[in-house]
């Protein structure tokens, strides 16, 4: 019987996913099953390719992003990000300064209650028999809210903040920008990442300890429980490495969360410990910002993420991330 439908070979990752006809494949990228970066491959194509640069599958390709004035193109570098940030800082350090302090006061303010929060809570404890319970634990309820509103809050306007800093590198210094991470439906999509993101490191944590420390009590021993930790910690830190660029995907790209997670994960695992670099040497400058009286933070803080900022669009230089080297089919269904 003739084959009528296309059989097309997916890999991610550069691992083979397998094998699929076409209608398979375009119910797949409706789920989520398979990503418009997913490398495809059939026997009318010379080498892989992503699926969203194939035509017929419903894929829309999405256009590739303005650059800006101040944006170091080519491949990741440290020091391309450092000078981009530099320069960009040099040019437009009024709007910059002005975006931290918002950023930095809108945060303080909403602090306060969830440092005098505990303080509240204790001295209406020691007061039950005249306040009653019903007091204590509406006392408890709304200090609750008010810290769930707070990590809400900071997310959203954190990821306000970063988009900021890529458009203020595309040359567009539009402090609305920082009120980015409210605008629907991206602000949906943000919470769902913050959830997972959560989800997962309370759920590794439990895999993690809550064995360890039975097993350190049985052996009457610490060592399973600093192994665990430091495992967990190992761990973490991939999983929040990876997953760092999600924010602004979703922002800038209007990526459902889970889609920007993977795409963040599978770009920044491509080149963990260059990027773990980067990262440390940005710490390094904050840490030396702090130092010189908190008043270098003025300067350290807007260049880190700009810098972090001009990393995301040399990573991310359009809607797709660089092309992963593919295998090269050698037989007639295109396996290696």
């Amino acid at each position: 019987m003739l084959r009528t439908m296309r059989t097309i070979f997916i890999s991610r990752d550069r691992q083979q996913l397998g094998e699929f006809l076409e209608d398979e494949v375009v119910a797949g990228l409706t789920s989520g099953r398979f990503l418009p970066t997913d490398l495809a491959w059939h026997e009318k194509m010379d080498t892989w390719k992503p699926l969203s640069t194939i035509h017929n599958l419903g894929v829309q390709p999405l256009p590739k992003l303005p650059t800006g004035p101040f944006v170091q193109s080519g491949p990741f570098g440290v020091g391309a990000c450092i000078k981009a940030a530099w320069g960009c800082f040099k040019k437009r350090a009024g709007v910059c300064i002005a975006a931290l302090m918002i950023f930095y006061f809108s945060s303080s303010i909403l602090q306060i209650p969830i440092q005098f929060g505990p303080t509240v809570l204790e001295n209406t404890g020691k007061n039950i028999s005249e306040n009653g319970m019903g007091f204590f634990i509406a006392a408890c309820a709304i200090f609750f809210l008010f810290y769930v509103g707070y990590l809400i809050f900071t997310s959203l306007f954190g990821a306000g903040y970063f988009y900021f800093h890529v458009e203020l590198l595309r040359g567009r210094s539009d402090l609305k920008n920082l009120l980015a991470g409210f605008r629907f439906p991206q602000l949906g999509q943000l919470l769902l990442s913050s959830l997972v993101t959560f989800g997962a490191a309370l759920i590794a944590a439990v895999i993690f300890l809550f064995p360890a420390y039975f097993l350190s009590r049985a052996l009457s021993s610490e060592v399973p429980v600093i192994v665990s930790a430091v495992l967990l910690v190992i761990g973490l830190a991939y999983l929040f490495t990876g997953w760092m660029f999600s924010f602004i995907l979703i922002v800038d790209r209007a990526m459902p969360f889970w889609k920007a997670m993977e795409l963040s994960r599978s770009t920044v695992t491509r080149q963990f410990f260059p990027i773990l670099g980067f990262l440390v040497v940005l710490s390094l400058l904050l840490m030396a910002g702090f130092l010189v009286c908190c008043v270098g933070l003025l300067v350290a803080a807007p260049v880190a993420y700009l810098a972090f900022s001009n990393a995301y669009l040399q990573l991310f230089p359009d809607a797709l991330p660089p092309e992963l080297e593919a295998p090269t089919p050698t037989d007639d269904r295109g396996l290696t």
